[in-house]
C-alpha cells in the first residue's frame, strides 16, 4: 500500500483536484472536479505506471457534470501513482488525465 499523500491536478478538458492520502491504515480520495457529463457513474482508475493501472474508486457527477466530496474507495494505491484516470461504469474511457501537481 502507498501511504504518501499525492494530489493530482487535472488537466483539459476537466479542472480541479484529486487528493489522495492515507489515514489510520485506509485510503480515501477527496475530490473537487468539474467537466465530467452530468449525472455520470465515473471510475477512478490509479496508474502506477505507464502498463499497470487499476480501478480504486468510484464516484457520481451532478446535474453541472462535478463532483466534490470523498469517493468511495476500494483499494490504495500499491505505488506512489504517475497519474489518475476515469472511465465510465461500463469500462469506456472518459476523457481528462490527473497528474501530480509538482509536474
Amino acid at each position: 500500500m502507498y501511504r504518501g499523500t499525492e494530489t493530482f491536478c487535472l488537466r483539459s478538458p476537466l479542472s480541479g483536484t484529486a487528493r489522495y492520502s492515507v489515514r489510520a491504515g485506509r485510503a480515501s480520495f477527496t475530490l473537487d472536479i468539474q467537466g465530467f457529463p452530468p449525472k455520470t457513474d465515473v471510475g477512478l482508475n490509479w496508474i502506477n505506471n505507464p502498463v499497470r493501472g487499476y480501478l480504486v474508486g468510484a464516484y457520481t457527477t451532478d446535474a453541472a457534470g462535478s463532483y466534490v466530496g470523498t469517493a468511495q474507495t476500494f483499494r490504495p494505491g500499491e505505488v506512489r501513482g504517475i497519474a489518475i484516470k476515469f472511465q465510465r461504469s461500463d469500462g469506456t474511457g472518459l476523457p481528462g488525465i490527473g497528474k501530480p501537481c509538482h509536474e
